[in-house]
């Protein structure tokens, strides 16, 4: 449970827009290292849209975002899909937590039948979805860890094996914890590099992005995670055994670009992952493409800083001078604090040819998320400070550029007639990286936990201000409204 303090301060961040900063949890279970979380990395730091099954169960950024075809792996034979479906409303929750939990750790269940497996790791997951189940399993996560790796290794169904999968990041979310991290990552590197199952491949790649960020783990070992995902990037899948193929490529892109937003300084590997990214612009696979594309902006968001208060704003052309974004007379400096692309033009030239992409061989869908996503990708590394959807339009009421008209909206309570949304803007790519990861591995519970777990906000501490009428309805018992821009 959170102390009144932060709870206080998570509402008034929800409710008011008044900025605030969550306290770090005491516990160690639930310990963030804050610092990293909340540092510079934050003013740098998956990939492109949400799952389209978590898109079906409610969208919580408008359609000027992230409601295009979906371009991440999707899990096989319709996965997210049936996570979707089992919605539980029985209000005796944490009884049935218990009973699902009971069975997974059964010393027999391995031997039990396959179709029970399954519903009680659909079960699991959305219990720890709809729910803070903290208190619920934090004195049993080593056995439910090794319980799901159990399942992974077995490889007897891939659905399971994804399952199982989902059901481990979802554990590591609701409590990170360093223990449970150390005792999964040899398998989780193992399942990556040798698991004959492609599918499974790509689940495990998502759930060592989020074990890593979970983990409580030092800066040199992001630096060695990071290390391994580039080395199946640029390998183009060869490291594990999937040479050629497009989508455990775009899942290792994806992962780098969250991992990496923990990154205070990049210095030390931004060449090499700035190389193996601008490869990768001639993949032919829209997925890899876009994903590459987000993380050369991501690079280039990092590599800029405000300037010190003992730095003096000389000409240079490393130095920024940004006008206020809310009008003011303030010119704000950044510096950048490492070398980007050795050949810009070529770079630009690149993103430009794919922004306007017209090859009959990728489908309309596809050509439109290309068209937009290069657009805003050309647009962040010609000005690095610009984040996602960052419109260049005058606003005729403020007589300044609109900005970014990326939102995450949340509905009013009770969701009827002309609901007056909170909005909260996403205006940095590592802010988009880190949402789209964490409503990738939560569902339809992402708000759930965003309210009441540490991990989620301090993860994302962004703030909702009360949104104009939208005049639509929220669907179901979501609180999530799709909104036009």
């Amino acid at each position: 449970m959170h102390d009144q303090t932060a709870e206080s301060l998570r509402k008034q961040a929800l409710k008011h827009g008044a900025k605030t900063t969550s306290r770090k949890q005491i516990s160690k279970q639930s310990s963030l290292a804050s610092s990293r979380l909340n540092s510079r990395a934050n003013s740098a730091a998956p990939s492109r849209n949400v799952s389209a099954a978590n898109s079906r169960a409610g969208s919580d950024v408008g359609s000027n975002s992230l409601s295009e075809e979906d371009s991440r792996p999707t899990s096989p034979n319709g996965i997210d899909a049936l996570i979707a479906e089992e919605v539980s409303t029985n209000e005796a929750w944490q009884e049935h937590l218990v009973d699902v939990i009971r069975s997974i750790e059964d010393r027999n269940w391995k031997t039990s039948n396959l179709q029970t497996r399954k519903e009680a790791l659909v079960a699991y997951i959305n219990l720890l979805r709809q729910h803070f189940c903290q208190d619920d399993i934090n004195f049993r996560l080593g056995q439910l860890a090794a319980a799901f790796i159990r399942c992974v290794k077995a490889e007897d169904d891939t659905v399971e094996a994804v399952l199982a999968l989902k059901a481990l990041a979802v554990t590591m979310i609701t409590c990170p914890s360093s223990d449970t991290y150390e005792g999964i990552m040899t398998s989780l590197k193992r399942i990556i590099t040798d698991s004959s199952d492609l599918k499974v491949k790509i689940e495990a790649i998502q759930t060592f992005a989020i074990s890593s960020f979970y983990g409580d783990i030092s800066d040199d070992e992001i630096l060695d995670n990071l290390g391994l995902l580039l080395e199946i990037i640029s390998s183009d899948g060869q490291y594990i055994d999937a040479l050629d193929e497009p989508e455990p490529v775009a899942a290792a892109l994806e992962a780098y670009g969250f991992l990496a937003t923990l990154v205070d300084d990049f210095s030390t590997v931004n060449d090499e992952a700035l190389e193996t990214f601008t490869d990768q612009l001639d993949s032919n696979s829209a997925s890899v493409l876009i994903a590459a594309g987000e993380n050369i902006a991501l690079l280039y968001e990092k590599a800029y800083t405000p300037l010190e208060e003992d730095e003096e704003p000389e000409s240079s052309p490393d130095l920024l001078e940004v006008p206020d974004p809310k009008g003011g007379k303030i010119t704000h400096y950044f510096i950048r604090r490492y070398p980007l692309a050795d050949n810009q033009h070529a770079l630009e030239s690149r993103l430009k040819a794919l922004q306007n992409h017209s090859s009959k061989s990728v489908s309309r869908d596809a050509r439109r998320s290309l068209h937009s996503s290069f657009a805003d990708i050309l647009h962040s590394v010609q000005h690095p400070t610009s984040g996602p959807r960052f419109s260049t339009t005058i606003d005729p009421e403020t007589g300044r550029e609109s900005g970014s008209s990326l939102k995450l909206r949340l509905a009013a309570e009770g969701g009827k007639g002309k609901a007056s949304a909170a909005v909260a803007t996403i205006d940095k790519w590592w802010q988009l990286h880190r949402h789209r990861a964490l409503k990738e591995a939560l569902g339809n519970g992402f708000m759930v936990h965003y309210e009441v777990n540490e991990a989620i906000f301090e993860a994302l501490p962004i703030v909702f201000v009360a949104g104009r009428k939208t005049g639509k309805r929220s669907k179901g018992r979501g609180r999530f409204l799709e909104v036009d821009e």
